[in-house]
């Protein structure tokens, strides 16, 4: 694996952990980075707004960066899933199309929403994470191959809007 991250998790910095918001405003979310033989593993876990998208943004840009062979995110412990958090998966499909194999590991209440977006058949959808590494096809799926979001309908300006505007300030 690049990098030579055989065994090391990644530590997610916090970037909501902003001094003016009370505790009770900022929800419980967290991105444990796991890397596995040639694959890599996000298990995100709470809700993600836009306070806590650009953990899992900051987490996902770190593991495209390390351009592991398989690229799972586990979602089954997430509460709550935004369309800023929904953005982040397009801006990761489309980025990672051609290059690695990203698998998503969904729980109904978001495997529903993708399907009701029209956004169902884009995605690589697992029941387990188990599964999602052990899937033999590691072609990309979908429209990304031809030149991504605007041919789907879906437009650039919808993947730019809702992902990018919540991206943690790089220092």
């Amino acid at each position: 694996m690049a990098g030579g991250r055989e065994n090391a998790e990644m530590q997610v910095p916090d970037p909501s952990a902003d001094p003016g918001l009370a505790p009770a405003a900022v929800p419980a979310a967290d991105v444990q980075v796991q890397p596995v033989g040639t694959a890599m593993v996000l298990a995100a876990r709470g809700e993600f707004d836009v306070l806590t998208t650009p953990k899992l943004q900051w987490a996902l840009e770190q593991a495209l960066a390390e351009a592991p062979a398989v690229l799972v995110l586990d979602l089954t412990e997430t509460t709550f899933f935004s369309s800023a958090a929904l953005g982040c998966l397009i801006d990761a499909r489309n980025r990672s199309a051609e290059k690695i194999s990203l698998r998503l590991v969904a729980p109904r209440h978001l495997r529903r929403n993708l399907q009701m977006l029209g956004m169902e058949p884009l995605f690589r959808l697992f029941d387990t994470t188990p599964d999602a590494l052990a899937a033999a096809d590691a072609r990309p799926c979908g429209p990304a191959r031809r030149g991504g979001w605007a041919e789907d309908g879906l437009g650039a300006a919808f993947r730019t809007q809702i992902c990018h505007q919540h991206r943690p300030a790089r220092g």
